[in-house]
């Protein structure tokens, strides 16, 4: 990515993080806030998926679908909002369900069972309300 940007002149910076580990989450949001002294916008855009078929899939590797789709989600939302709240200012992405929206995919198939799958038909009043309290405060 820094090739690109450099390529491109384009100002840029990135920072490592395993979106996996709440510590990591953490000490990454708080050395942005440190260091710029603010986050306006997350874009949630991590996931991975199983090109096995489904009896195929072990639990662990169901468990890091779940982890890593759906629990990362929350946990950056979670350290992001702690910081946009006092702003009263900022935006959150999820880029994955909101593309395959947007392509069709769930028209296409005539059911959101990938939804169900993935783990965020469990969480998923968990994640309205995350929006919804998001948005009500920070606009």
């Amino acid at each position: 990515m820094n090739e690109i940007a450099k390529k491109e002149n384009l100002k840029l910076e990135t920072l490592e993080l395993d979106v996996d580990k709440e510590e990591s989450v953490k000490n990454a949001i708080n050395k942005i806030v440190k260091e710029k002294g603010r986050i306006d916008i997350l874009v949630n855009n991590a996931g991975i998926n199983m090109k096995k078929e489904f009896t195929e899939v072990t639990d662990a590797e169901f468990q890091s679908v779940i982890t890593t789709n759906v629990c990362s989600v929350f946990a950056m939302s979670r350290e992001v909002v702690k910081h946009m709240l006092p702003k009263k200012s900022g935006v959150i992405i999820n880029i994955i369900m909101f593309i395959m929206t947007w392509k069709g995919v769930f028209d296409k198939r005539g059911h959101y069972l990938m939804i169900e799958k993935a783990g965020l038909y469990w969480h998923f009043v968990d994640l309205v309300w995350v929006f919804v309290f998001t948005c009500f405060y920070l606009f």
